[in-house]
């Protein structure tokens, strides 16, 4: 039954892959990886273009990034070289680390699991969980994290009955451990900060589990302490300004978080109070210790939460939905809990388990997805069958608005100077026709070596690329008029005469997260913020 559900995610998650280009963020991965089979290390200047995140916040004086985890890019180099630099190359490893991820799914389900209870049900609804196929389908750090993650609860979940086994736990445990901090520092906090409810069980509480405890958080310790002193992350100023600060921001992205679970379709909020059953029921009382379990499987999902919303660097005034791309790993993670609750379910009432069963697999009304987005920049979701959504979307290979941008940009002469606003929208085509150049990736106040500041073009710096520009594609900033002064970021770039407006029918729709999803394009209205409004500066 486990195969067949890992087979069944590798189905759906590979079918269609190639149909959508990468959006910004892979990529930002594919550019880096690209830049470091060619230079040796994660430089964001390849000669032509350079991808200077928010103004370069990312990158040292030599240009190199020191503030993403690597493994993500180390990861995408060796898909290039052992599969090619299209979309199946790019995205192929990061599929199979998501099908990784529900071999340690079923292993953690096995041990902390009674025998009796059927461990592979977590695997199923994790098979069918769009969110979950959505984030693996990208080649970014997302699927990593979540295997690393479950992988080190796996490596403490269960008995350990030889020294064989206490060492070869003890091994991966110290090496999940270190890779994950070398890929995402929330998951890799998130998961350790998890780790001490194992301890809510008797069983957990033994010599040799301290011994593999102690092995991942002292290897963990050791690879945070290099990090810190090699490429510290906090030295730099990628998230933006924020007028909301301190406890209130924790608060409010604490707040966030636990709503977008739901709203995100991460987990089905609407069945947590079931857990309580086993307690209240007295016929349900033989299952109070896979209640327990439960209990304790969302203990950690909660500990993974707070910590993330203490160091998010999540802009709070900026936004109005969580990062939930910090959060992956509780959707498998979820599935445990969600497999407990069933089973209670299926002890009350057969037909209500197999109802609810058949509601969290075709719906999102058990997880809440139809709420929470109403927003200007959203789509409003009704009660929908995302996991129809989500297959019809993959059978279909339909334009996206970042392949409508890099259409429209590969028509244009080859001489042109290009902006794309905002920047990071232009990482896709930067990555697509990279003999075109893209211009306004730094500020002239960013600290760089003296070699590599004389070796930059002018179109690359704000303050200079007027001389440079000749088209400008605006996302939701029509221009006042037909012609006039162009004023961007506070930097004057010129006269601008008006070209037109590329309309695309979607937004963001090959990004992975459920409410910016638009699994149907000609159902998407368009809107002004749907619009890049292209103008062209005076020479």
């Amino acid at each position: 039954m486990s195969g067949i559900a890992i087979a069944v995610a590798g189905v759906l998650a590979f079918t269609g892959i190639t149909n959508n280009k990468f959006w910004d963020d892979e990529a930002n991965t594919a550019i880096f990886a690209q830049n470091l089979l060619e230079t040796g290390q994660l430089s964001a200047w390849n000669g032509t273009n350079l991808i200077g995140y928010r103004d370069g916040a990312e990158l040292d004086e030599n240009l190199v990034n020191v503030f993403m985890p690597p493994l993500q890019y180390w990861l995408a180099a060796v898909g290039i070289s052992l599969f090619g630099g299209d979309e199946l190359g790019l995205r192929v490893l990061f599929v199979l680390a998501g099908l990784l991820c529900m071999i340690a799914l079923a292993l953690f389900a096995r041990g902390i699991l009674d025998d009796r209870f059927p461990w592979y049900l977590p695997l199923w609804l994790t098979a069918l969980a769009p969110a979950f196929l959505l984030y693996i389908r990208n080649c970014r750090y997302y699927s990593p994290g979540a295997a690393l993650s479950i992988g080190l609860l796996a490596c403490l979940a269960g008995g350990i009955h030889s020294r064989r086994g206490l060492l070869l736990r003890a091994l991966l445990a110290a090496v999940f451990s270190t890779l994950l901090m070398f890929t995402s520092y929330f998951n890799a906090a998130g998961i350790l900060v998890a780790l001490p409810f194992l301890l809510l069980f008797k069983t957990h509480r033994t010599r040799r589990h301290l011994i593999v405890g102690g092995a991942a958080y002292l290897c963990a310790g050791i690879a945070g302490v290099y990090v810190l002193m090699t490429h510290n992350p906090f030295a730099t100023s990628v998230p933006r300004p924020d007028e909301v600060e301190g406890i209130e921001k924790i608060a409010t992205l604490l707040w966030r978080n636990l709503r977008d679970i739901g709203t995100f379709e991460f987990f089905p909020v609407v069945l947590l109070p079931v857990l309580a059953l086993p307690f209240l029921v007295k016929r349900l009382s033989s299952l109070v210790s896979e209640a327990k379990i439960g209990l304790a499987v969302t203990g950690m999902m909660l500990a993974a939460v707070i910590v993330t919303s203490m160091f998010s660097p999540q802009s709070v005034s900026g936004s109005t939905l969580a990062d939930m791309r910090y959060l992956v790993p509780l959707i498998p993670l979820g599935t445990v809990v969600t497999a407990v609750i069933l089973l209670i379910l299926w002890r009350l009432a057969r037909p209500m388990a197999v109802g609810v069963l058949g509601l969290l697999v075709f719906s999102n009304i058990l997880h809440l997805g139809f709420a929470g987005s109403e927003n200007s920049y959203l789509p409003t979701r009704g009660v929908e069958c995302t996991l129809c959504q989500y297959v019809g979307e993959v059978t279909t290979d339909r334009t996206t608005n970042t392949e409508a941008i890099i259409d429209y940009l590969e028509k244009l002469p080859e001489d042109d100077v290009l902006l794309v606003v905002p920047p990071f929208m232009g990482f896709s085509p930067m990555y697509y026709l990279p003999e075109r150049k893209f211009c306004c990736q730094l500020m002239e106040d960013h600290s760089l070596s003296d070699e590599i500041r004389k070796e930059l073009p002018d179109y690359l710096f704000w303050e200079r690329a007027h001389r440079d520009l000749d088209v400008a594609l605006i996302n939701a900033m029509p221009p006042a008029s037909r012609e006039g002064p162009l004023a961007i970021r506070r930097v004057n770039m010129g006269y601008y005469h008006y070209v037109g407006v590329l309309d695309i029918p979607a937004r963001d729709c090959s990004r992975p997260e459920i409410p910016w999803h638009s699994f149907d394009g000609k159902d998407v209205k368009i809107k002004r913020h749907h619009r890049f409004f292209v103008v062209r500066l005076e020479r």
